[in-house]
Parts: structure tokens; C-alpha cells; sequence
């Protein structure tokens, strides 16, 4: 019975330490997680920007609208059929 108490006891002495090392992993999960999305969001603006600049200089940035079923017929026509 000795035994088992003092076993139990080491376990139960180190239990706060395992949850403090735990909660410290998730902690840094957490802030992690933060600052690759404001990374994230830091990027994005950036672009969005470097867009702007662009567009107020004159680089010839021109909107494209992109007709789908058209660019669907040319991409997958039969090439036997064009031969004929």
C-alpha cells in the first residue's frame, strides 16, 4: 500500500508541471496562429496596394472579363476534326 501511495504521489506532483508545459504549447500555438494572420493580412494589403500603384501610374493594368463557354469550345475542340 506504501508503494502504490508513493506512486501516487509522484504522479500527482507532477501533474501541474505536464499541464503548465502543455498550456505553454498551446499559448504558443495561439500566438502562432496570430501573427501568420497578420502575416496573412499583411501580404494582402500589400498587394492590394502595389494594385493601386499600378493602376494610379498608368501600368496598363486592364480588367479582363473572360467569356468561359468560349475559351471550354476552343480548349477541347476535336483535333481529328480540325484535320478535315
Amino acid at each position: 500500500m506504501k508503494a502504490y501511495a508513493a506512486g501516487k504521489n509522484g504522479i500527482t506532483s507532477c501533474l501541474p508541471t505536464i499541464l503548465e508545459l502543455v498550456l505553454a504549447v498551446f499559448d504558443a500555438q495561439r500566438e502562432l496562429n496570430a501573427n501568420e494572420d497578420l502575416l496573412a493580412q499583411s501580404r494582402t494589403t500589400q498587394t492590394v496596394n502595389l494594385i493601386a500603384l499600378y493602376k494610379a501610374l498608368g501600368g496598363g493594368w486592364q480588367s479582363v472579363t473572360c467569356n468561359r463557354d468560349a475559351h471550354r469550345k476552343q480548349r477541347y475542340q476535336n483535333p481529328i476534326a480540325k484535320a478535315f
